[in-house]
């Protein structure tokens, strides 16, 4: 990458990037620990085997940081924002409201890369479905199901994870 470009990886949880112009943003327990000094010290007394490693890992260029609070950057600051896995976890309002932070902290003709589960299987599917649907018309009642499955990866009202909480807990 050339000098000054500034990448964020958010919601990188453990998939983190220790290059210099990368800035890793999560919320995770592991962040937490690696940006405070005071928890960085009882870390070892709380983590053992793998988790312990895992943070004695890190990079430095983390961010501890709620993305449903919006991105803490200035608008037109950010040459790439990027995400993977990370919508899916957000309720609606949540997701909307990353997007439109994505879009106000990039700098013109930045690149913002979405990435989704499944995102291409469930388009594969759809268009093996189409192509069915040219060969049997009867098969087009079933249609809505394929279109159904791409909307719902982006549009959930709930985060994935929440919706299968107990309600107590949520």
């Amino acid at each position: 990458m050339a000098d000054n470009v500034k990448v964020l990886n958010l919601g990188s949880g453990p998939k983190v990037s220790s290059s210099p112009d990368v800035v890793n943003v999560d919320q995770s327990i592991y962040f937490r620990f690696k940006t405070n000094p005071a928890l960085g010290l009882f870390g070892p007394l709380f983590m053992r085997g793998e988790r312990l490693k895992h943070l004695t890992h890190l990079p430095d260029n983390i961010l501890f940081h709620d993305l449903r609070k919006g991105i803490p950057f200035d608008s037109n600051s950010i040459d790439v924002v990027y995400h993977s896995h990370l919508l899916e976890h957000l309720d609606r309002s949540a997701a909307k409201k990353l997007l439109l932070e994505a879009k106000r902290v990039l700098k013109p003709n930045g690149i913002h890369r979405i990435v989704i589960p499944d995102f291409e299987k469930l388009c594969r599917d759809y268009l093996f479905h189409v192509a069915a649907c040219e060969k049997n018309p009867r098969q087009r009642a079933s249609h809505e199901e394929f279109i159904g499955a791409i909307i719902e990866q982006a549009v959930r009202i709930e985060a994935h994870g929440k919706s299968k909480q107990r309600p107590l807990r949520r």
